[in-house]
């Protein structure tokens, strides 16, 4: 009879350490790379956007080459790099960047009247809607699958298999004119 509880215990033990461990692979494999795709996407589509932007304003903003260069190698830089600490000082130097850009739009009367750049102004703020949602969920994501990571008993299974935390992802406000 003890040998039948034992066994039952320990099916029970190990079945626990099963589900803990697929949660843990479900939030970090699934749940975590998936979010962080969707921020991805959105910051490829804030990069491609930036030639347009650079073009349409080139010609009012001449004289702020060195901004337009910037411009050019963080895009670069954006979509080149691979290491998320990397990516998230790039992405937040760009946002700087495009500010910076957009205040300076709104010193030039004739910028601010051609339908080309308003229209992308209104992408861009879009955009930054859309990839604010999507990092506040990507975030939200990576706190839950962090707190199981810290919570007892999941954190014994994810010292056992080397789980380490996600990063979060933060990249600075841009303020857009309309």
């Amino acid at each position: 009879m003890i040998v039948i509880i034992l066994l039952v215990i320990g099916i029970l033990v190990l079945f626990t350490i099963v589900g803990m461990y697929n949660r843990l692979i479900f939030y970090r494999d699934d749940k975590v790379k998936e979010s962080w795709k969707a921020v991805e996407i959105l910051l490829r589509k804030r990069a491609n956007l930036i030639p347009k932007l650079l073009e349409s304003v080139k010609g009012y903003l001449g004289r702020e080459k060195s901004l337009l260069k910037e411009m050019i190698n963080l895009r670069k830089q954006s979509l080149e790099v691979q290491h998320m600490e990397d990516r998230i000082t790039v992405e937040c130097m760009l946002s700087k960047s495009l500010a910076h850009l957009f205040e300076m739009a709104e010193n030039q009367d004739d910028l601010k009247e051609d339908e080309k750049f308003i229209d992308l102004q209104k992408e861009f703020l879009t955009l930054k809607d859309d990839l604010q949602f999507s990092q506040n969920y990507y975030n939200d994501i990576v706190r839950r699958y962090n707190i199981l990571l810290e919570s007892f008993p999941s954190n014994l299974i994810a010292k056992l298999f080397y789980f380490e935390p996600a990063k979060f992802f933060k990249i600075d406000k841009i303020k857009f004119t309309r």
